[in-house]
């Protein structure tokens, strides 16, 4: 009887093809992921839009999605605190950052953006150890989310552009200085501002949900080392859809 023919030759072989056969479903997904990046369009204007979120008014929102973990522990260390410094058209919406989907995947419930690239530099930054309490949402890594979206289109490193996004934030608030839990006129945080405010004043907008202050925000000039001065409106401070009195809470009702 004929004995049958070794197959000992082809183990090298059918490794080989193996191996091979693993390296098509790899390489294109390596290929795919990019960093964060954005495009301006040269020919128009910028400025960039300081804006600063009253987390307990939000929490009581409807707009605050359930388990939210920035929304489980009060009070904060300010009541008013940073939401993003992006840079904007002066006429019409954007521009925004673009990230691919496997740098920056959907976010699952709970988790927030914490599976989006850490900003290069910026949690070694001295400026984000000492303030990084201003920032809103670091809970569910909302600092990410706004480098990507906002940042990138500043042109600027992510250290230096949460270092002049928090300084302005601290300024703002700490100069203002917003009395919580208490009613607040119109009449009053105009003489507020104008006192202790004045490079600002004429230059916040306001907006409520119901009797809380939700956001305060103010348009600054574009440079390219960063925000310039504040950019008043003519008709001085807007108080959007807040009432002829508004709180500024320090924790959800």
């Amino acid at each position: 009887m004929r004995r049958p023919p070794s197959l000992a030759p082809l183990a090298p072989l059918a490794s080989l093809i193996f191996l091979t056969a693993c390296l098509p479903a790899s390489v294109p997904t390596a290929a795919l992921a990019s960093a964060p990046s954005c495009r301006p369009e040269p020919d128009r204007a910028l400025v960039y839009r300081l804006q600063l979120t009253a987390p307990a008014t939000f929490c009581a929102s409807s707009a605050a999605p359930p388990g939210d973990p920035a929304c489980a522990t009060f009070p904060k260390k300010s009541a008013l605190q940073l939401h993003g410094l992006w840079p904007s058209y002066q006429h019409g919406f954007g521009p925004q950052g673009r990230c691919d989907d496997l740098t920056c995947p959907t976010p699952l419930p709970g988790q927030g953006f914490c599976a989006f690239p850490a900003p290069a530099g910026l949690y070694a930054s001295p400026t984000w150890r000492a303030l990084k309490d201003l920032m809103a949402g670091t809970e569910k890594c909302l600092e990410r989310h706004e480098w990507v979206v906002h940042g990138t289109c500043s042109g600027l490193p992510a250290d230096r552009y949460f270092d002049l996004a928090l300084t302005a934030t601290q300024g703002l608030v700490d100069r203002l200085a917003l009395p919580v839990d208490t009613p607040i006129s119109r009449v009053q945080f105009n003489q507020w501002s104008r006192q202790r405010l004045p490079d600002y004043d004429g230059a916040l907008h306001l907006t409520c949900d119901g009797p809380s202050l939700l956001s305060l925000r103010v348009m600054l000039a574009w440079t390219p080392a960063g925000p310039g001065a504040a950019l008043p409106d003519k008709g001085g401070n807007l108080f959007g859809n807040c009432g002829e009195s508004f709180t500024l809470p320090s924790s959800p009702p």
